[in-house]
C-alpha cells in the first residue's frame, strides 16, 4: 500500500494487486490509540490492477493511518 500525493487536498491510498473474487475495504484511524478502524470505502473484487482510493472525508486530521482489509 502507498499513500500517493494529495488530490485537491485529499490523500490517495493505492494498493495492488487486486485479485478476482476478493473484496477490499479501506479503513482509517486518526490515532493508533483509537479503539476501532472507520471504513473509508468498500470496493468490490477486481481484475488484478492497482486500486486508488481518494480520502474525501470532510474532517482530515493532521495524521491519518490506513489499512486495507481483504476478504
Amino acid at each position: 500500500m502507498q499513500i500517493a500525493g494529495v488530490s485537491e487536498g485529499s490523500p490517495q491510498v493505492s494498493f495492488d494487486p487486486i485479485v478476482d473474487g476478493r473484496t477490499y475495504t479501506v479503513k482509517y484511524k486518526d490515532s493508533l490509540d483509537a479503539a476501532t478502524w472507520e471504513t473509508l470505502q468498500n470496493t468490490a473484487s477486481d481484475n488484478g490492477t492497482e486500486r486508488t482510493v481518494t480520502d474525501t472525508t470532510e474532517s482530515l486530521a493532521a495524521a491519518r493511518f490506513y489499512i486495507v482489509e481483504i476478504e
